[in-house]
């Protein structure tokens, strides 16, 4: 049997829009490549005022050139192209220094890693829920990260465009790479530069993803929202929408193998205590799946903690924990509790923070550092940063 081709397999559809605003110049660039197994989404903002070079584009070609020689989702090999287009605009800078943000996507049509420097953004939408939102290399996303401003007020605040990080700077480029994010059928991904986001707040960006349904309508409502704001002076501004129609469902490896194993397992285990062989056969079958099925939703809650995505591990441990009970798997229901208890406890503090709650969110955080000791998939440090700046 041939190998099945991911892209032919799967539904991706993209577009975008992208104008000068009150300037003479668009600065922004974006660009694309979408291969029988891989895609790459790049979009990035000049911040420069070079005449003759377009440091966005020089960065979105750079990377993409790069990913067309060797794709991948490796980190390491992804900072490495990122550090060619950094590299390269400092090579280019002979009247000015060349600088640009950029955000990147990359997926094999089942997964994505994404990349930035800079305040472009990747707004990642699922259910019409925001999901994911990327974090600016700015004095006032850094504000809102040791608690002295709130998260809300960062897209408005004075420091917002003073970056610490993007290609260009002098020295060594630090971006942040992800790791590697499971999508699913239905999820929209949103690629900008700050001159959309600016115009754009995220209630407005979920309302527009409800209302659109495919992408160039999601990219239109985006920018008619950005221009209704009327503001005296426009920046530049593009916005990239991929819809996620349906991901390359792949086998998981060694899935069918191992569903074996269990059936065969648990069909001894039920023959010894005096089942039927057929009652037996049956139900280890199904036990099996559910036994997969619960690794396959811990696994990718410990992802999502690592991500700090707390709500979503949350989720994930609860359909793992449901799964150990219903095999009756007394050993891994005590460790999906402990692990949700974590992970639950952090969701609090964060939403006692939001409240202003100082008192409720201490607790919380206090808590969380006693609960998650066991388990290396919570960063420690970040949680007692967080206790350290209430």
């Amino acid at each position: 049997m041939g190998r099945r081709m991911r892209k032919e397999n799967s539904e991706f559809k993209t577009a975008f829009v992208s104008e000068a605003g009150s300037f003479l110049k668009n600065r922004d660039f974006y660009g694309c490549v979408e291969l029988e197994d891989w895609a790459c989404y790049v979009i990035a903002d000049g911040l420069d005022t070079d005449t003759e070079v377009n440091s966005a584009q020089i960065t979105v070609q750079t990377i993409l050139e790069s990913f067309l020689e060797k794709p991948t989702m490796s980190k390491r090999r992804l900072t490495e192209y990122i550090k060619i287009a950094h590299e390269w605009l400092q090579y280019e800078s002979r009247r000015v220094r060349l600088k640009a943000g950029f955000v990147i996507v990359v997926t094999d049509y089942t997964r994505m890693v994404w990349a930035s420097a800079g305040h472009s953004r990747l707004y990642h939408f699922r259910g019409n829920r925001l999901a994911l939102k990327s974090k600016d290399h700015s004095v006032a996303a850094q504000l809102a990260a040791e608690g002295q401003i709130a998260e809300d007020r960062v897209d408005q605040h004075d420091e917002r465009g003073n970056l610490n990080e993007y290609a260009g700077k002098p020295g060594m480029i630090k971006p942040y790479v992800s790791d590697k994010i499971k999508l699913a059928d239905g999820d929209v991904l949103v690629l900008c530069t700050p001159g959309l986001w600016e115009g754009v707040q995220d209630a407005e960006m979920i309302d527009a993803v409800e209302g659109a349904n495919d992408p160039q309508t999601l990219a239109d409502t985006l920018e008619e929202v950005m221009l209704s704001k009327q503001r005296a002076r426009i920046e530049n501004y593009s916005a990239a929408a991929i819809y996620v129609n349906k991901i390359f469902h792949e086998e998981p490896k060694n899935r069918k193998k191992w569903i074996k194993r269990i059936a065969i397992m648990l069909v001894m285990l039920l023959i010894f205590g005096g089942a039927g062989i057929f009652y037996a056969v049956k139900s280890a079958a199904k036990k099996a799946e559910l036994a997969v099925d619960m690794l396959q939703y811990e696994q990718t809650a410990d992802q999502y903690v690592k991500e700090q995505e707390y709500a979503k591990a949350v989720s994930d441990y609860s359909l793992a924990r449901n799964n150990s009970i219903k095999i009756k798997d007394p050993i891994h229901k005590k460790l999906l509790t402990a692990k949700m208890a974590a992970a639950q406890t952090l969701v609090d503090g964060e939403a006692h923070l939001k409240e202003g709650d100082i008192t409720k969110a201490t607790a919380s955080y206090t808590k969380a550092l006693e609960l998650s000791e066991s388990y290396s998939m919570f960063n420690r440090e970040v949680i007692q940063e967080r206790l350290e700046q209430m």
